[in-house]
């Protein structure tokens, strides 16, 4: 199961107590409570493993947490903010949000299927280098160690 799999089923949790059973945070399980219930069926997970899920869904701003103390965080309950209750009820799914961001972050041209118009006019786009005539590019090239030469005697004179 992947971390965003892990993310993914305790927002669904939490967003099954916090909006369709009402629930206040204070009757919400503690986290690493509800840690044990999701991910019992999953081998190898630890308590470390837990924590930096935990951290990340601070860190994501995906959840509050209802501790006085950094060290007490672990152990209270935590609860969706409401901006997540709000796109986790358009979405149902965080993977399915991510997916969302990820499209909308893309640009135009990517999402729009290319035609044949818009191929060919990529394809006769040509860098400025490729339109110069060869003898000039000749000449160019000739310029450019004459002066570097230029620069080199001059250099060895002083």
């Amino acid at each position: 199961m992947t971390t965003n799999q892990q993310i993914d089923k305790i927002l669904a949790t939490l967003y099954n107590k916090q909006v369709k059973q009402n629930l206040d945070w204070t009757q919400l399980p503690n986290y690493d409570t509800l840690c044990a219930e999701l991910f019992a069926d999953v081998s190898g997970l630890s308590e470390r493993q837990y924590q930096n899920l935990l951290y990340m869904l601070v860190s994501k701003r995906l959840i509050n947490t209802h501790a006085d103390a950094k060290e007490e965080v672990y152990y209270k309950p935590i609860s969706l903010k409401p901006e997540v209750i709000e796109w986790y009820g358009q979405f149902h799914s965080y993977l399915d949000y991510l997916d969302y961001l990820e499209e909308k972050r893309q640009p135009k041209a990517f999402k729009e299927d290319f035609d044949e118009n818009i191929d060919s006019e990529l394809i006769e786009r040509k860098s400025i280098w490729a339109t110069i005539p060869i003898w000039v590019k000749i000449l160019l090239v000739i310029g450019v160690i004459t002066i570097i030469a230029i620069v080199i005697t001059g250099l060895r004179k002083e």
